[in-house]
């Protein structure tokens, strides 16, 4: 029965005739005017951009200090470059503040992987690097 009492009147929830669970949810999402899977996808990626370009203008001062100050503490370019491979073997590009001296092109010391008392890291590299801000 409802609230007034009359027996006659139809239920206020809808029924839904379906097999699948994932179809009951969504009947259900529905009338309950949440978006659906199907359109959540493109809320989700203007989100997540937004998101990702404040994030960039509130710590743009911090990057450009650290890009300052590693110009400053050795020659060099600012910015390390290096192709990696990620989800799907796709490659794209990293681009990472440089920790490292620049290997001289005279010298006969190739690429090797660095550990912690590694000479060519330089002083605020080590800092960058114990920070994660590398």
């Amino acid at each position: 029965m409802t609230s007034s009492g009359d027996a006659s009147s139809p239920p206020t929830t809808p029924i839904v005739l379906c097999d699948s669970a994932d179809a009951q949810v969504l009947a259900a999402q529905f009338e309950a005017g949440i978006p659906s899977r199907l359109n959540r996808g493109w809320v989700r990626q203007i989100a997540e951009r937004l998101l990702a370009a404040a994030l960039l203008v509130a710590l743009l001062p911090l990057l450009l200090l650290i890009a300052l100050l590693v110009k400053l503490d050795s020659p060099g370019p600012t910015l390390f470059r290096q192709e990696r491979l990620g989800a799907g073997k796709t490659s794209f590009t990293l681009l990472k503040f440089r920790s490292m001296a620049v290997l001289d092109p005279d010298s006969d010391e190739g690429p090797k992987w660095a550990n912690q008392e590694g000479h060519r890291i330089t002083s605020l590299g080590r800092l960058l690097r114990a920070s994660g801000l590398d």
